[in-house]
Formats: structure tokens, sequence, C-alpha cells
């Protein structure tokens, strides 16, 4: 992929989606670990510092990206209308990340490679998890029509999340079946330890 400028941005909406267009862009060509914030900014045809007003971090652009999935997560289990119990809402909410675009495929399986080939950015991604598996973990216990306990959800979050991480470096793999399937198979599991549990 050839490196090339994105053009000045107008706006601060426009500015956001320049950086992470251009992060994309970079770490593609160069990997995760050798870009830097400047050079971010200046595909992005704009200054370090408005970086720095979007994006704490270059792995801010990464997992903001992440974090508006996760925040779809919670959404769905929030909004499903007829839960039957707590692993399938679960699995149903997971379907965030099996009805993404071919664009957003593409860049989640270009982020499973940057994070296999980056320990910083593996760290940071499993250091972000424990955030969302809490937030999955509290809408779990909120819902109404859900009876799970505290402890309970905990469990099955860190079960999600953990699964979702194999689906995704799985699902890079040419050939080796979709995120949707692979978490399909994950919650075949579970549904094994406990056959009673219906998981869909």
């Amino acid at each position: 992929m050839t490196e090339r400028g994105i053009g000045r941005p107008v706006g601060s909406t426009d500015a956001r989606d320049h950086l992470e267009r251009a992060a994309w862009q970079l770490f593609q060509t160069r990997g995760y670990d050798a870009v830097t914030t400047q050079a971010i900014a200046t595909i992005a045809g704009c200054s370090q510092r408005t970086f720095f007003r979007h994006y704490p971090t270059k792995e801010d652009v990464v997992l903001s990206w992440m974090d508006g999935h996760n925040k779809a997560i919670c959404a769905r289990i929030s909004a499903d209308p007829s839960p039957g119990s707590a692993p399938a809402v679960l699995r149903r909410a997971l379907d965030v990340y099996g009805d993404m675009s071919a664009p957003d495929r593409e860049r989640l399986a270009a982020l499973s490679r940057l994070a296999t080939s980056s320990p910083a950015l593996l760290g940071g991604i499993r250091a972000r998890q424990g955030k969302w598996e809490d937030a999955i973990a509290a809408t779990l216990v909120a819902h109404p029509l859900l009876d799970v306990g505290e402890i309970q959800s905990f469990h099955l979050a860190a079960y999600a999340m953990a699964a979702l991480g194999v689906a995704m470096r799985m699902s890079a793999r040419p050939g080796s079946g979709t995120t949707a399937e692979h978490l399909d198979a994950a919650f075949e599991l579970l549904r094994d330890e406990h056959p009673h549990t219906p998981i869909r």
C-alpha cells in the first residue's frame, strides 16, 4: 500500500476522521510499532497538536474504534426483547462483530494482524478489555428480563471477550471461517457445559 496524504481536514469531525484513516494506512504499511503520532498527523494533513486534541495516544486511534463496537454490544443487550438466557443474549449481542460491513471486517482482520506483531498494542487491547468486560457485565445485570447475578455476569463477559479474541485471530486466517462462525463454536462449548442453557 502506498503512503499518501489524505488532504487537509476541515473542522473537528473531519480532523478526527483524517487522523483515523491516516493511522490505519500507516499501521498497515509500516507496522504499528514503527508509526509515530507525528507521522500520522503529517499524512492526515494536520499538526501533532491536533492529533493530541483528539487522541491521547496512537493506541487510542485503534481502540476508540473498538470502544464503539463494544458500546454497541451493550446497547444490543439492553434492547434485546426476548432474552431467554444471559448466554443467549450475549451471543446475539456479539453479532455486532458478525454483522460488520466488509470494510470493517477488513479493519478487524488488520487489527488482529497488528496485535499479533506488536506486544505493545496487544497489551493495550488486553488492558482495555477489562473495561469492556465491566460494561458488559453491568449491562447483563441491569437487564430487567435476565436473572443473572453479578459474579455470573463477570464470568460470561470474560468468556465472551476471550471468545471474541479467538474468533478475531482465527477469522484473520484465509479460509478459516468467519468471526460469527467462530463465535458460534465458542458458545456451543458453553452449551456443552450447560446443556439446558439456550445459546441462540
